[in-house]
Formats: C-alpha cells, structure tokens, sequence
C-alpha cells in the first residue's frame, strides 16, 4: 500500500524544492513545469514510502544518502528525448570542417578530445564516433577520447548498454545501421567497435570548478538543448567554464535554438557549410567572425532612437540588461512603432529566461512588420515550452514569410546569417517539431 500524499504541491514547498534543484543541477522549474515536477517528488516519495514534502525534502539535504538520492531525482526530471544524427547539419559540418581541421593541428601529437556534455542516453557521443571513423581511416593510430557525460544515472546505464529501440534510429544513414548495429528482436545493438571508442562518467555542469585535469583541453565540445532548462546565471557559468576547458584552436557546439548572444563575449560563431559553432573570441579568424557593427561611446546617450538602440545593444553585449532595456524604453518613447527596439528587448529577456516577456516582445515586432527572425524565436519559445502546435505554426510563418519576401540579408540583429542558412535551420526545426507531435500521438 502506498502512503497516501497530498497531491498539491504548496508554492512555499514549489519554491523550496525549485531552488534546491537549481543550486544543485542548474534545471530551471517555473510555473509551466510545475507538474513535471511534483509528479517526481511523488515518485520518489511514494517508493521511500513518505507522506510530507517537507520531509523528502530534509531527506535530500540532510539524509546520510542525499546525493544518491537527488542522482534518482535527476534520472526522473531530466528529459532524455533524442536520436542518432540529431540536427544532422552539425554532424557534417564536424566531417567537412572540424575533426580534419583539428587532425591537421594534431598531426604531431594525434591525440583528439572530444566531450558530448549532457549526452542523455547515448546517441551523440556515439554518432560522434561514427564521424571519427570515416575522418580517421588510420584511427589505430590515433588517440581519440569521447567522453560523455550526463546528470541521469539511468540515461548513462542505457547509454553504456547501446541498445536502441526503432525511434532513435529514424535518422541513421543505412550504411551506419548496417555497418555499426544489429537488430535483435526489433532492437539495435551499438557494435562493440563504437562502444568502445566511447566513455561514459555522471558530470553535474553546474558543480564548480571543473577538474582541470580532467576538463580541460577539449578540441571539441558538444553541449546541445542542454542549457535550454537553465536560469541565465547558470547558463553564463556553464558556458564561462566550456570556455576554460576548451583547447584555444577548439569548437563549441550548442543547440540551433541555443544563441550565446548577450552571454558571453568570449565566443563567436563560426560558419560551417549549414550549420555554426562558436570559437573563442580571440582565435576566429576576422572573414569568418561575427563583425559587431560600430556602436556609440556608451556615455553618449544620443537622440535617435536609432542611436539608442546602438548603445543598448552595447550594454546587452557587456551584461548590462537593465541599462539596455532602459534605453529601449527610452527609444520607444521617442518612436513608440519603433520594431528593432521591441526585437532587442525580445532578445534580452530570452537571455535571461523571461520567455513570457520574450515572446511578448516577439509578438510586437510582428504587429509592426514582417519579419522571420522573430517568427523563429517565437517558434523557440514555444518548442522550448512544450507548446508543439503553437512552435509549428510559427516555423511555418517563418518559412512562408522566407519565401514572399526573399531577404537578402537578415538585419541587424540577423548576426550575419545567410538567409539561406536560417531558411534550412527553421525547416529542421519545423521536421523536428512535427517528429515530437507524431511521437506524442503515437
């Protein structure tokens, strides 16, 4: 018999276990996730057979087994949706530009490293190790490293079997499943070839500092759809230590919806074929880095909205989101249908995870004039949400707008993308928005 649990959970009790699990994992509970959250607590309750929160909750703070414990919390709220190859653009772009790039460096040493932080179950590191092998046919005389890492005991225990139902199977080239699987009563067992190229260890990204024996000197850094659960603090510490644990000459690779603009202005994006990653700042060469446009001294205010706008997008750059929102009010008072200053304003709460507030911005831009970039971000929002329909309708837009209008360039908040890059990015982001609707109907 179970005990019986309240089944609401109080906002005192919502604020005290959302803070906790922040402090110590960087997951991020608002109020959209509330649910997801207390259906965990009443998991872990019922089979420690508690009847309070409040006691389940000085069981993971004070209990000789907390962090055991708060390990089998993680494995329960920690999302481990993924396959093989996702958002298979960066995969290529890892086979055209990066791993040869990195193998003519290493050429002396032929050592490579490569971590898939928050690699769930398995899928990442292992396709990374696929791209390995077809870069590297003298891989025997190499010394690769893929670690990968993750917060879910459970996802590691499957990562480290390598046994995969149909559905994360769904992007794999046929010559990857008939050379690297074997299907035995409808399931697919990773070949002990690529399992062995891959290590998996438990890594909390949040935890600081990061054993610099350990962590340090990546050539490459995987870390996709990961931060997208974190509050801005945490995000800005994770990506500050990918930077100290990343090799100078290295590549980061984040997730499409994850823009490390007013982050961080140690990296800058670098074009790869149809996909990006981010470089260190002080290494990208000047053709291929994000080329910031002349700002204003940040002491002269200006008149022009326009000018305000230059000086705001200074202060975003820096940090300063309050100084740079306030100047976007002041230009909205000087030119109330002025669309650029609701689309900073959009992009300043999205760093900070005020998506509410970003999509409201968003939405204002597209009362104003047309635009793609706002649509894409309004379809992030909602993706990152969990609001499927409202995602696809958005991407859609986007795409429909991409062809009435033919943009040649983005703007200025378009960072230099080509359009035609963005048009494919948002086509992806549409397929794998409609995959997770048929999934959920399934």
């Amino acid at each position: 018999m179970y005990p019986k649990i309240r089944p609401d959970l109080s906002d005192e009790e919502f604020a005290l276990f959302g803070d906790f699990i922040e402090r110590n994992s960087g997951l991020h509970f608002g109020e959209e996730r509330r649910d997801a959250l207390r259906i965990a607590l009443v998991s872990r309750m019922s089979a420690l057979e508690l009847t309070e929160y409040r006691e389940y909750y000085e069981r993971l703070t004070w209990g000789p087994d907390r962090e055991a414990e708060f390990r089998r919390l993680l494995d329960i709220l920690t999302v481990n949706e993924t396959w093989f190859f996702r958002d298979r653009a960066q995969f290529e772009a890892l086979r055209s530009h990066v791993l040869p790039e990195i193998a003519r460096h290493k050429r002396d040493t032929r050592t490579i490293r490569i971590w898939s932080a928050g690699c769930s179950t398995g899928e990442e590191p292992y396709s990374i190790a696929m791209v390995v092998r077809d870069v590297l046919p003298d891989l025997g005389r190499w010394k690769v490293e893929i670690l990968g890492t993750d917060v879910s005991e459970r996802a590691l225990r499957d990562a480290r079997r390598g046994v995969y139902r149909p559905r994360s199977l769904k992007e794999l080239e046929e010559r990857y499943r008939r050379r690297y699987f074997e299907e035995r009563g409808g399931l697919f067992h990773v070949s002990e070839e690529i399992k062995g190229m891959v290590r998996f260890e438990y890594f909390n990204l949040i935890f600081e500092p990061y054993p610099l024996s350990k962590m340090k000197g990546w050539d490459i850094i995987f870390c996709r759809n990961v931060t997208i659960y974190f509050k801005l603090r945490s995000t800005k510490r994770v990506i500050h230590n990918f930077y100290l644990s990343l090799d100078d000459l290295g590549y980061l690779f984040v997730g499409y919806s994850e823009n490390l603009r007013f982050l961080t202005d140690k990296f800058r994006p670098v074009w790869l074929g149809d996909a990006w990653a981010y470089r260190k700042r002080e290494v990208v060469e000047p053709r291929m880095a994000e080329r910031p446009k002349p700002k204003p001294p940040l002491q002269d205010a200006g008149e022009s909205p326009d000018e305000l706008i230059c000086l705001a997008e200074g202060h975003a750059d820096a940090g300063r989101h309050g100084e740079a929102l306030r100047l976007c009010e002041e230009a909205l008072k000087k030119d109330p249908t002025y669309a650029d200053a609701h689309f900073l304003k959009g992009l300043i709460y999205k760093a900070m995870g005020e998506t509410g507030r970003a999509s409201e911005e968003f939405r204002r831009v597209l009362l104003l004039r047309p635009d793609v970039l706002a649509r894409m971000y309004l379809g992030d929002i909602y993706r990152e949400g969990g609001l499927l329909g409202p995602a696809a309708r958005e991407y859609e837009m986007a795409l429909r707008e991409f062809e009435e209008h033919r943009p040649r360039d983005l703007g200025r908040f378009g960072d230099g993308y080509p359009p035609e890059l963005v048009y494919r990015i948002c086509q992806e982001k549409l397929k794998g928005v409609r995959r997770a609707m048929a999934g959920r109907n399934a």
